[in-house]
Protein backbone atom coordinates (compact mmCIF):
# COMPACT_ATOMS: atom_id res chain seq x y z
CA UNK A 1 0.00 0.00 0.00
CA UNK A 2 1.24 3.24 -1.03
CA UNK A 3 1.07 6.38 1.14
CA UNK A 4 1.39 9.64 0.55
CA UNK A 5 3.11 11.70 3.55
CA UNK A 6 2.43 15.64 3.85
CA UNK A 7 5.49 17.39 4.63
CA UNK A 8 6.34 20.11 7.12
CA UNK A 9 8.49 22.93 5.89
CA UNK A 10 11.59 21.20 6.41
CA UNK A 11 10.74 18.80 4.47
CA UNK A 12 10.24 16.39 7.04
CA UNK A 13 7.48 14.25 7.49
CA UNK A 14 4.65 15.72 9.90
CA UNK A 15 4.12 13.12 12.28
CA UNK A 16 0.52 13.72 12.94
CA UNK A 17 -0.15 13.66 9.11
CA UNK A 18 0.20 10.59 7.41
CA UNK A 19 -2.22 10.32 4.65
CA UNK A 20 -2.74 7.54 2.47
CA UNK A 21 -4.79 6.98 -0.37
CA UNK A 22 -8.40 7.02 1.31
CA UNK A 23 -8.79 8.36 4.52
CA UNK A 24 -8.97 5.52 6.84
CA UNK A 25 -4.92 5.58 7.67
CA UNK A 26 -4.66 8.63 8.72
CA UNK A 27 -3.88 9.68 12.05
CA UNK A 28 -1.70 6.08 12.52
CA UNK A 29 1.43 5.71 14.08
CA UNK A 30 3.84 3.30 14.41
CA UNK A 31 4.64 1.45 17.37
CA UNK A 32 7.94 1.54 19.01
CA UNK A 33 8.01 -2.55 19.72
CA UNK A 34 6.40 -4.11 16.75
CA UNK A 35 6.45 -1.11 14.55
CA UNK A 36 2.86 -1.61 12.97
CA UNK A 37 0.62 1.08 12.38
CA UNK A 38 -2.14 2.27 15.15
CA UNK A 39 -4.02 4.69 16.22
CA UNK A 40 -3.75 6.97 19.64
CA UNK A 41 -5.89 6.70 22.10
CA UNK A 42 -4.17 9.22 23.86
CA UNK A 43 -1.18 12.06 22.55
CA UNK A 44 1.74 10.20 24.35
CA UNK A 45 0.94 7.09 23.60
CA UNK A 46 3.89 4.94 21.82
CA UNK A 47 2.57 1.25 21.46
CA UNK A 48 -0.44 -0.50 20.05
CA UNK A 49 -2.78 -2.10 21.90
CA UNK A 50 -1.24 -5.79 21.68
CA UNK A 51 2.40 -4.81 22.65
CA UNK A 52 0.87 -2.29 25.21
CA UNK A 53 -0.90 -4.95 26.73
CA UNK A 54 1.73 -7.52 26.60
CA UNK A 55 4.26 -8.24 29.30
CA UNK A 56 6.48 -4.99 29.28
CA UNK A 57 10.32 -5.25 29.77
CA UNK A 58 11.05 -4.28 33.45
CA UNK A 59 14.24 -2.47 34.33
CA UNK A 60 17.38 -1.50 32.89
CA UNK A 61 18.53 -4.20 30.63
CA UNK A 62 15.56 -5.97 30.64
CA UNK A 63 16.09 -9.12 28.36
CA UNK A 64 13.09 -11.16 25.56
CA UNK A 65 13.07 -14.51 25.26
CA UNK A 66 11.26 -13.97 22.19
CA UNK A 67 7.88 -15.13 21.17
CA UNK A 68 6.23 -18.19 23.10
CA UNK A 69 2.62 -20.04 23.05
CA UNK A 70 1.33 -19.73 26.55
CA UNK A 71 0.84 -23.71 27.40
CA UNK A 72 -2.42 -23.49 28.86
CA UNK A 73 -4.54 -20.97 27.03
CA UNK A 74 -2.03 -21.12 23.66
CA UNK A 75 -1.65 -17.42 23.32
CA UNK A 76 1.29 -15.57 21.96
CA UNK A 77 3.17 -13.89 24.69
CA UNK A 78 6.96 -12.38 24.75
CA UNK A 79 9.05 -14.84 27.66
CA UNK A 80 11.17 -12.57 29.73
CA UNK A 81 12.63 -15.55 31.52
CA UNK A 82 14.32 -18.43 29.92
CA UNK A 83 12.28 -21.31 31.29
CA UNK A 84 8.68 -19.07 31.18
CA UNK A 85 5.90 -21.26 30.17
CA UNK A 86 3.49 -19.29 30.30
CA UNK A 87 1.67 -15.54 29.58
CA UNK A 88 0.94 -14.38 32.81
CA UNK A 89 0.98 -15.51 36.24
CA UNK A 90 -2.55 -16.21 36.57
CA UNK A 91 -1.76 -18.72 34.06
CA UNK A 92 0.79 -20.07 35.85
CA UNK A 93 -0.77 -21.03 38.69
CA UNK A 94 -4.12 -22.26 37.10
CA UNK A 95 -1.63 -24.60 35.38
CA UNK A 96 -0.07 -25.86 39.08
CA UNK A 97 -3.30 -25.80 40.34
CA UNK A 98 -4.28 -28.51 38.01
CA UNK A 99 -1.39 -30.45 38.61
CA UNK A 100 -1.46 -30.07 42.72
CA UNK A 101 -5.28 -31.98 41.94
CA UNK A 102 -3.87 -34.33 40.14
CA UNK A 103 -0.93 -34.98 42.90
CA UNK A 104 -2.88 -34.98 45.83
CA UNK A 105 -6.60 -35.69 44.82
CA UNK A 106 -6.05 -38.62 44.08
CA UNK A 107 -7.28 -42.08 46.22
CA UNK A 108 -3.80 -43.25 46.61
CA UNK A 109 -2.92 -40.01 48.09
CA UNK A 110 -6.24 -39.60 50.05
CA UNK A 111 -6.40 -43.31 50.96
CA UNK A 112 -3.24 -42.70 52.83
CA UNK A 113 -4.12 -39.75 54.69
CA UNK A 114 -6.70 -41.63 55.77
CA UNK A 115 -4.55 -44.53 57.17
CA UNK A 116 -2.41 -42.11 58.88
CA UNK A 117 -5.11 -40.50 60.42
CA UNK A 118 -6.09 -42.17 63.30
CA UNK A 119 -2.35 -42.81 64.43
CA UNK A 120 -1.15 -39.06 64.12
CA UNK A 121 -4.84 -38.20 66.37
CA UNK A 122 -2.75 -40.54 69.07
CA UNK A 123 0.09 -37.76 69.56
CA UNK A 124 2.69 -40.28 69.28
CA UNK A 125 3.92 -39.77 65.29
CA UNK A 126 7.24 -38.04 64.73
CA UNK A 127 7.40 -35.16 61.90
CA UNK A 128 8.99 -37.26 59.22
CA UNK A 129 11.37 -34.02 58.35
CA UNK A 130 13.26 -35.61 60.82
CA UNK A 131 16.37 -33.04 61.52
CA UNK A 132 14.50 -30.68 59.09
CA UNK A 133 11.67 -30.10 61.11
CA UNK A 134 11.13 -27.10 63.03
CA UNK A 135 10.55 -28.70 66.54
CA UNK A 136 12.94 -31.63 66.20
CA UNK A 137 14.45 -33.05 69.37
CA UNK A 138 18.06 -34.59 69.99
CA UNK A 139 17.46 -38.27 71.44
CA UNK A 140 20.58 -39.90 72.32
CA UNK A 141 23.48 -38.73 69.28
CA UNK A 142 20.72 -38.40 66.46
CA UNK A 143 18.26 -35.50 65.72
CA UNK A 144 14.99 -36.54 65.16
CA UNK A 145 11.42 -34.69 64.36
CA UNK A 146 9.10 -33.77 66.84
CA UNK A 147 6.01 -35.04 68.12
CA UNK A 148 2.97 -34.26 66.25
CA UNK A 149 0.27 -33.54 68.74
CA UNK A 150 -2.98 -34.44 68.71
CA UNK A 151 -5.49 -32.32 66.64
CA UNK A 152 -2.87 -29.93 65.36
CA UNK A 153 -2.55 -29.58 61.41
CA UNK A 154 -0.32 -31.87 59.77
CA UNK A 155 0.19 -32.86 55.95
CA UNK A 156 1.04 -35.44 54.55
CA UNK A 157 4.50 -35.33 53.09
CA UNK A 158 6.19 -36.45 50.01
CA UNK A 159 9.99 -38.29 50.00
CA UNK A 160 12.40 -35.37 48.78
CA UNK A 161 16.16 -34.30 49.88
CA UNK A 162 15.11 -33.99 53.38
CA UNK A 163 12.17 -36.04 54.72
CA UNK A 164 11.38 -39.85 54.13
CA UNK A 165 7.64 -39.10 53.22
CA UNK A 166 5.02 -39.57 55.89
CA UNK A 167 2.94 -37.39 58.07
CA UNK A 168 4.54 -33.71 59.22
CA UNK A 169 3.72 -31.12 60.90
CA UNK A 170 1.67 -28.35 58.17
CA UNK A 171 4.30 -25.79 59.00
CA UNK A 172 7.51 -28.30 58.38
CA UNK A 173 6.31 -29.23 55.08
CA UNK A 174 4.75 -25.89 53.24
CA UNK A 175 8.07 -24.42 54.31
CA UNK A 176 10.26 -27.35 52.52
CA UNK A 177 10.36 -26.41 49.31
CA UNK A 178 11.98 -22.69 50.05
CA UNK A 179 14.64 -24.60 52.53
CA UNK A 180 15.64 -27.16 50.02
CA UNK A 181 16.01 -24.05 47.11
CA UNK A 182 18.08 -22.39 49.69
CA UNK A 183 20.49 -25.15 50.35
CA UNK A 184 20.73 -25.63 46.62
CA UNK A 185 22.25 -22.40 46.41
CA UNK A 186 24.30 -22.52 48.98
CA UNK A 187 26.12 -25.92 47.54
CA UNK A 188 25.95 -24.38 44.23
CA UNK A 189 27.84 -21.19 45.08
CA UNK A 190 31.79 -21.52 44.28
CA UNK A 191 34.26 -19.89 46.52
Amino acid sequence: MTAFLSHTSAGEPHPEKISPIGSRLVGLFPCKRCEGLFRRSHGNQKLCGKCRHGRVPSGPGAVSFGLRLCALCGREYEARAWLQKYCSPRHKYAARREIDRRKYANPSHRGGRARWRPVVATGSVRCARGAACGRAELIGTEKVGGLIRPGEPWHLGHADGESVGGPEHRRCNTGAPIRLQAEARRASRVW
